[in-house]
């Protein structure tokens, strides 16, 4: 989870950044006159709804993945996302699963910052 987060926080600059480029290229009044400019804006903001759109998808990743209880929770009653039988080996495949498709979402979103 902390590499989800720190890779979040990356994503958010980034898309700050691009924000900030989008602002300052719509106020600029040659935008609508110079072809360099209306290109840059266009690519600017193509990878601003990219990551967007990867923003999304670690969000949907984020809230489909299954973690294992602490001790406090699974002391107060809460019950194994991975079914009541899962064996430690199911416990460990969910897992890597999670990690394979995080790692897969890292890729893409790494591409897509530089």
């Amino acid at each position: 989870m902390k590499q989800k987060h720190n890779l979040d926080s990356t994503l958010n600059l980034k898309m700050d950044e691009l924000g900030a480029q989008i602002s300052a290229l719509s106020a600029d009044t040659t935008l609508s006159t110079d072809s360099l400019k209306i290109a840059t804006y266009v690519e600017v903001k193509s990878q601003y709804s990219s990551l967007e759109n990867l923003k999304s998808q670690m969000s949907d990743w984020s809230g489909s993945i299954k973690t294992l209880p602490t001790l406090e929770e699974l002391a107060s009653g809460a019950e194994n996302p991975f079914g009541k039988d899962a064996k430690d080996q199911d416990i460990l495949s969910g897992i890597k699963a999670n990690q394979s498709s995080f790692e897969e979402l890292k890729s893409q979103i790494e591409t897509a910052i530089q």
